[in-house]
């Protein structure tokens, strides 16, 4: 008897129906992945000569990624002869993103020492993909925002982008991103354009037409990406810091290491160190490119408290320079007796650990010992904070001083101090609704002072019968509770 889909049941007939929409279904996205490929890797474009001028396109997150795309575009040569123009690309409301960049151009005009600099650049914003709190029903319409602004980007006709008259296309040559949620769609309309690209060729070439559309002759779109996790370190805004004190005034120094630009002058390591110049205790000021305003610190805390200064270049993520800094403060200051250290995943975490046995020695020679003091947060003991990598290196670094207390006995005193969220530059970036939530929800409602995880550095390094402890500032009772949903990533 002849196949009859008559003599189907309902639910046979409906069983028919979901095993030919799986195949159909299954089949096209085969189509569309295999054809995805294709354009990616189909006529590779061929090298460009030198001098030729380059479009470059650089997405810039908030914060950390932010701090080390830059790093990592002055490590690259950065040729303004052949990366004649750059777009920066931030999300809206991301002004600390878009000064970087600014600071980033200038600091490339003054150093390029007379040589023909191009200041050829624009930064140009886009809708955030999905801002901190958005519900995730909405979430899609805002990504869509955020990829359509990219598109817009991408073909050169953001109003903020002004591109010379010499560029044959307007889309990007090379795309660098490192992460942030909207590489996501930078990525995503890059991979969008080159498919549309491959599609009209086939479809020129089927119709017997040279040309089709204006994505015919776009270019590649080259993109690369550069995995970023938990990879911030004093370039970023939470800095390391490194901090020593005794009791005995000729040996009393403290060694602390600031993050570079202005908030070396108003962030919680600056004024940890000014604290402890209060005390009497002498400063040794590690930076890593910005010179200038370490130097400009030391001066003002030693004319202001009449203290010994001393200013170390250094990066805290490597080991070497954790070590030279111990070194060079016992040779300059005579002494090294506690020491802060105020960081994220790579400097907190690592360079503790490098700095923690660069001085144990030291500590250990020393008639009371060492104290050795971390600043984490109250992220490390709650799921909330600004990142996923945030939240879990201070719970690593708090960790690693509960470790360090147990294991190194009565000779070294090890502390954490977690502080809720500061109005520092970077916090001050918290939606206001954001930071009035985060107020009601303290014991105290309020907001901690900087001065007052000043004040417990200085309180640990007096106090000689505690360590092991990690010490709360501004989130109180209300911490020790339930996990807060309304303060998660």
């Amino acid at each position: 008897m002849p196949f009859s889909f008559a003599s189907l049941s309902f639910w046979g007939l409906l069983l028919w129906c979901a095993i030919l929409a799986i195949t159909l279904g299954a089949g096209t996205l085969i189509v569309l992945l295999l054809s995805l490929m294709i354009s990616q890797n189909i006529t590779p474009p061929k090298r460009r000569r030198r001098g030729s001028p380059v479009h470059l396109l650089v997405v810039l997150g908030s914060g950390g990624h932010t701090a080390e795309m830059l790093y990592m575009l002055e490590r690259m040569n950065l040729d303004p002869q052949i990366y004649t123009y750059r777009t920066y690309l931030v999300s809206s409301g991301d002004n600390f993103s878009a000064e970087k960049a600014k600071a980033f151009e200038a600091q490339r005009g003054q150093s390029s020492q007379g040589h023909a600099y191009s200041d050829n650049y624009s930064i140009a914003s886009v809708p955030r993909a999905r801002r901190v709190h958005q519900s995730y029903l909405t979430a899609p319409f805002s990504t869509l925002r955020c990829f359509w602004a990219c598109l817009i980007i991408l073909g050169g006709r953001h109003p903020d982008q002004k591109l010379p008259k010499e560029y044959s296309s307007f889309y990007p040559d090379l795309i660098l991103t490192n992460g942030p949620a909207t590489a996501v769609c930078v990525v995503a309309a890059a991979k969008f354009i080159r498919f549309f690209q491959c599609l009209t060729k086939c479809a020129a070439w089927c119709l017997g037409l040279r040309t089709f559309s204006s994505f015919t002759s776009a270019p590649k779109l080259r993109t690369i990406y550069i995995e970023s996790w938990a990879r911030i370190s004093q370039r970023t805004r939470f800095s390391p810091g490194y901090g020593i004190y005794n009791s005995n005034p000729p040996s009393r120094s403290l060694t602390a290491e600031k993050c570079p630009g202005e908030m070396v002058t108003i962030g919680l390591g600056a004024l940890a160190a000014e604290k402890f110049a209060s005390e009497g205790s002498n400063v040794a000021i590690n930076y890593m490119s910005s010179k200038e305003i370490a130097d400009k610190l030391a001066s003002d805390i030693a004319s202001k408290y009449g203290v010994k200064t001393v200013v170390i270049q250094g990066d805290a993520g490597v080991k070497d320079d954790c070590i030279n800094a111990v070194k060079t403060t016992i040779e300059k200051l005579g002494g090294l007796d506690i020491i802060i250290s105020n960081a994220c995943w790579s400097v907190n975490v690592k360079s503790s650990l490098h700095l923690f046995k660069a001085a144990l020695p030291t500590f250990n020679a020393n008639p009371e010992g060492g104290v050795f003091l971390i600043t984490a947060s109250i992220a490390g003991i709650m799921p909330s904070g600004s990142s996923l990598p945030y939240a879990v290196s201070k719970a690593a670094s708090i960790h690693l001083m509960k470790c360090l207390a147990k294991t190194q006995g009565a000779k070294v005193r090890v502390n954490a101090i977690l502080p809720g969220l500061l109005l520092t530059e970077w916090g001050q970036r918290f939606p206001s609704d954001k930071i009035e939530g985060w107020t009601n929800a303290t014991a105290l409602k309020k907001v901690p002072e900087v001065e007052d995880c000043a004040d417990m550095f200085i309180t640990l390094a007096k106090n000689a019968s505690i360590t092991g402890q990690a010490v709360q500032i501004g989130k109180s009772l209300r911490s020790s509770g339930r996990a807060e949903t309304d303060n998660s990533f």
